[in-house]
């Protein structure tokens, strides 16, 4: 893979103007470690009500898109005060993740014809269907989680970037049956790959799909599967956050 201090120094090199500007704009004073814990929930909170689905409030008009995007300081400053409780490296994934949620609501929420697509593609998913898409979102949790506490450091990013993949299989099905139009359906998709792809063009090298992961880790790629399979499912009470931050507090060790 290259060794961990490659990767690192990868990531120092793509962030180090961003985390400048970051940690020279930020006013918040530095946590006690007592306070971690808040912040930590805190954060997973806010990323969940950034990624929509937290209390199915998706947007349906344009005065639920201003508020929306009206909050969108509110998440990245949220979900900054935690970093301050990291170490460099897993600070500088979180302040990329930062960056990408930003840019992907900016992106959104600065532009008339952004906006009305957004409304457009996001019809399908009525309330109804919100608990499929809480369920996506959860079998991400449950990879990570997994990655986190049963996968070695030397193995953690393929499994990472394989974990991606399968994700991407699971969104293509369940969109599918969900939303008739295959535009909506590309746009989803796109919309996620945009939130990952720098980590992944970044981190992945090798492991760039979903057969060349079950050809290199093929037990990796059965258990990945298998997990998220309706008899081993259970419904996660955080987001992905928590065990992705204690993924890179492990890679920086």
């Amino acid at each position: 893979m290259g060794g961990w201090k490659g990767l690192r120094e990868k990531f120092y090199k793509k962030m180090s103007l961003l985390i400048f500007f970051l940690c020279f704009t930020t006013t918040l004073a530095a946590p006690t470690p007592k306070d971690c814990p808040s912040l930590l929930e805190k954060a997973d909170s806010c990323i969940t009500r950034a990624a929509l689905f937290g209390d199915a409030n998706i947007p349906r008009s344009n005065e639920e898109m201003d508020v929306h995007c009206s909050l969108g300081q509110e998440y990245s400053s949220c979900v900054k005060a935690y970093g301050k409780c990291l170490k460099p490296f897993p600070r500088q994934i979180l302040y990329l993740m930062i960056s990408n949620m930003k840019k992907l609501m900016k992106d959104t929420c600065d532009s008339e014809t952004k906006r009305q697509e957004f409304l457009l593609h996001s019809k399908c998913m009525t309330p109804e269907k919100i608990p499929r898409v809480k369920r996506l979102l959860d079998k991400v949790t449950i990879h990570l989680n997994h990655i986190a506490y049963n996968v070695s450091k030397e193995a953690k990013i393929p499994f990472i970037c394989c974990s991606f993949f399968v994700g991407r299989e699971e969104m293509e099905r369940e969109v599918t049956e969900m939303c008739e139009s295959t535009e909506t359906k590309e746009w989803l998709i796109k919309m996620m790959e945009r939130a990952v792809n720098d980590a992944v063009d970044l981190a992945c090298g090798k492991y760039s799909s979903i057969q060349v992961c079950r050809k290199e880790i093929p037990e990796g790629m059965e258990t990945l599967e298998r997990i998220i399979q309706d008899q081993y499912f259970v419904p996660q009470n955080s987001s992905f956050f928590v065990p992705l931050m204690a993924i890179t507090e492990d890679l920086d060790d």
